[in-house]
């Protein structure tokens, strides 16, 4: 059995800081139940080597693509570990802000819980979209969400289909709102939600 070279198999070394901490050694086996959670938003199986791109570790949104995804997990790597992150949906955070879930009877409550959010937005119920009143509450509550993550310095990963168009159609205030908070949409690069392309037809037909 091979010995690590950094900590002799110690499992711990001393940082820079004086402080003593878990080597990388010790880190691969946990590493994989970590990632479980987010490995199942894969939207493919795929043993193909793709080109991991330059994501930095802030609140946004990100297209649900194979790349995106590895390069998700290589902030959570580097960033998250090990603190806790949680995987959510429009529904359960709309549950959580009307107090009507089983663990969390608010949102400030959910979001002091934990420190990174990824919120499943891939596949759009347009049944709920289109209905005016869900469609105003989830925009709601989503915006009261992300700005307690950001006074909080917590992280948020909004992650939806590949192609904004179907998002903005649906949820243009929620579009405009995270527009006005600053958070920026990936797919292959970094830029403004494009809330001056909102379809402005009435989606509640």
């Amino acid at each position: 059995m091979s010995k690590c070279n950094i900590c002799n198999d110690r499992g711990n070394i001393f940082h820079t800081d004086g402080k003593l901490k878990m080597c990388q050694c010790m880190f691969h086996d946990v590493w994989s139940d970590y990632l479980m959670p987010i490995k199942g938003l894969f939207p493919i199986s795929s043993k193909t080597k793709v080109n991991i791109p330059k994501m930095i570790n802030c609140s946004q949104i990100v297209t649900n693509t194979t790349e995106n995804i590895t390069g998700l997990i290589k902030i959570m790597l580097s960033e998250w570990f090990p603190e806790e992150y949680v995987i959510t949906s429009i529904e359960e955070i709309n549950a959580i802000g009307f107090a009507r879930h089983n663990n969390f009877n608010s949102i400030y409550e959910f979001v002091s819980y934990y420190r990174y959010f990824i919120i499943d937005m891939t596949i759009i119920n347009t049944l709920r979209a289109k209905n005016s009143g869900w469609n105003d509450k989830d925009t709601m509550i989503l915006l009261e969400l992300i700005q307690a993550v950001i006074k909080t310095s917590r992280r948020m990963i909004l992650l939806i289909r590949p192609g904004i168009v179907e998002f903005l159609k649906y949820y243009r205030e929620l579009c405009i709102g995270l527009n006005n908070f600053g958070i920026c949409y990936f797919h292959n690069e970094y830029q403004h939600v494009p809330v001056n392309n909102c379809i402005k037809g009435d989606i509640y037909e």
